[in-house]
């Protein structure tokens, strides 16, 4: 067993402001590329699942309670990512999503894509979506 790869760093959970509410667990894995895979996997497994996206009994518990899996943020970016949503919903903006615990824009398909840095970056004046698509 000493020879078998660590894919997981560390695991623990999160306090929860709500008792009846499961608390976080958050996983860090071993390198970023083992970190995307695994989300992406988890990606492609409920958009093929739609009616059994993945849930409690796809780990062997009983039961269906659905499983979330997201990129964990910092205070900070879980705020940008919230206002670059409602940013994107305002201003009809197609894509609002995380990669590697950065926000991106994007405003339709074939745009080029907006990294959104901080709150300034969510002006009207800073955000330029009149590029045509590539």
């Amino acid at each position: 067993m000493e020879n078998l790869p660590t894919y997981i760093r560390d695991a623990y959970r999160l306090p929860s402001k709500d008792t009846a509410q499961t608390a976080t667990v958050v996983v860090e894995f071993s390198n970023a590329l083992t970190k995307e895979t695994f989300l992406k996997t988890v990606k492609s497994f409920n958009k093929t699942n739609k009616n059994a996206q993945l849930n409690a009994s796809h780990l062997g518990y009983s039961g269906t309670n659905p499983i979330f899996i997201s990129e964990h943020l910092s205070p900070k970016n879980k705020r940008l990512h919230f206002l670059a949503r409602e940013f994107a919903k305002r201003e009809n903006f197609r894509f609002c999503w995380i990669s590697n615990g950065r926000v991106f824009l994007r405003k339709d398909e074939g745009y080029k894509y907006i990294l959104v840095k901080n709150e300034t970056s969510l002006y009207p004046e800073h955000i330029n979506d009149e590029d045509e698509p590539k």
